[in-house]
């Protein structure tokens, strides 16, 4: 097929599908960023060390007729599961948010930066976030905020404070706003508590005011703000603390916490349940299972032992 239809708002490049492969365009407008990306080493270390998405670069010449202006190609591997954000628990969502301030902080440290902070740039493989989105990443100018933070506060700060401030599931609020969740709206729902502590003060409330108060006409002005890159990477730095710390209510309790006390299957029962799908998993070899209604993953585990690939 040619351009992936859920690849479309970018214009430094898109995603292609060509019989199976996964091809990332880089247009002229994507060029002069890959290229720093790729010269100052970072996008090679990223690679390495498994939090960025491998991309080897292929001729242009592969997607001539769907891009024929396309500079480069890469192709990426093919990820075996997708997920998305408003499906992460707690902890899956804060590990990606830790990635994308982790990567930013090495990216301003050899002059690069992120253009954006989508949640959606990040995948897992297995219990391990993955960054997928090459042209993300892009030439640090002196003095630039980050253009991304309030997307960033939206996506995954926002929603990891609701729940551990609250003990609200984010999930349904983020499935039926996928930009996250604004500012304003959270400020409503925090307890005074949480809305006197001044690292909400700063990232939620003063968040809230601008939305409020910034229209098209006056956002411009916003735009022209500068901190020096030594402040970028201290209030970065600080935000990343802070989401490291943050837990879910101990208190908040779901059914699966005591399947395992409750559940009722006799000693013998559960010994045949696991030698039938140890014995099935093995015979069939998959490359992935999906166990759906997975209680404590019990049986997930035993699929593993038995060499699924993936479950």
């Amino acid at each position: 097929m040619p351009q992936h239809p859920a690849s479309y708002r970018d214009p430094a490049g898109q995603v292609h599908v060509r019989d199976g492969r996964i091809l990332r365009t880089v247009l002229p407008a994507g060029v002069r960023n890959y290229r720093a990306a790729k010269e100052s080493g970072f996008l090679a270390r990223a690679v390495a060390d498994g939090r960025l998405i491998a991309g080897n670069e292929v001729g242009p010449s592969i997607l001539a007729e769907e891009a024929p202006t396309a500079q480069f190609v890469l192709q990426h591997p093919r990820l075996d599961f997708l997920s998305y954000p408003y499906e992460w628990p707690f902890h899956a969502l804060r590990e990606a948010a830790l990635l994308t301030l982790d990567l930013h902080l090495e990216a301003l440290a050899v002059g690069l930066t992120l253009s954006d902070a989508s949640a959606f740039n990040v995948q897992f493989v297995g219990p391990k976030p993955l960054f997928i989105d090459y042209l993300s990443v892009i030439e640090y100018q002196p003095g630039q905020i980050w253009l991304g933070y309030r997307q960033f506060c939206e996506q995954f700060l926002n929603p990891l404070l609701l729940t551990a401030a609250t003990g609200v599931a984010y999930h349904p609020i983020y499935r039926g706003t996928l930009e996250g969740i604004r500012s304003s709206d959270l400020q409503s729902l925090l307890p005074l508590r949480a809305r006197l502590s001044p690292r909400v003060a700063l990232h939620v409330s003063l968040q809230a005011r601008l939305q409020r108060r910034v229209s098209g006409a006056t956002a411009h002005k916003y735009r022209k703000i500068q901190i020096s890159k030594e402040g970028l990477t201290a209030n970065i730095a600080g935000l990343r603390s802070w989401i490291a710390a943050l837990e879910p209510p101990r208190s908040q309790v779901t059914p699966w916490q005591n399947y395992e006390r409750s559940v009722s299957y006799t000693t013998e029962e559960r010994a045949h349940k696991n030698q039938f799908v140890g014995d099935f998993v093995a015979g069939a070899a998959p490359g992935l299972v999906w166990d759906i209604g997975c209680n404590s993953g019990e049986y997930s585990e035993v699929a593993l032992r038995h060499n699924a690939r993936m479950v």
